[in-house]
């Protein structure tokens, strides 16, 4: 877990393989640190996986992602709000799954469910 509550969440899975951020709620320069602290820089991102929208899991990934081409994992619906909100216009590495399918990162199965 990277941070957890009000001011931010985020969390990162990693395998020998695969490093996935879950979310990316605290500011850039905080999941810059925070992943640093795991060994981990944003370049090694294999994939970023947003739960949802809202301001606390997503606020200081559109920074980040300014200079990563990091597939940024989402449902539609999250995708279209993020989109009407005016983030991340300059990203163009989307990888929009169906609520409840079932699809691989590198190594790593997620699971989805609505």
């Amino acid at each position: 877990m990277l941070g957890s509550g009000s001011a931010g969440n985020s969390a990162l899975v990693a395998t020998e393989h695969c490093k996935i951020l879950i979310d990316g709620g605290l500011s850039a320069r905080q999941l810059v640190l925070r992943l640093a602290q795991c060994g981990v820089t944003p370049s090694q991102l294999d994939g970023i996986l947003l739960t949802h929208e809202h301001g606390d899991h997503v606020c200081g990934l559109e920074v980040l992602c300014r200079k990563l081409e990091v597939p940024i994992y989402c449902n539609a619906l999250t995708a279209e709000a993020i989109r009407c909100n005016g983030l991340f216009e300059q990203h163009h590495n989307w990888r929009i799954f169906r609520t409840g399918a079932e699809f691989s990162i590198c190594d790593v199965t997620v699971q989805t469910f609505p």
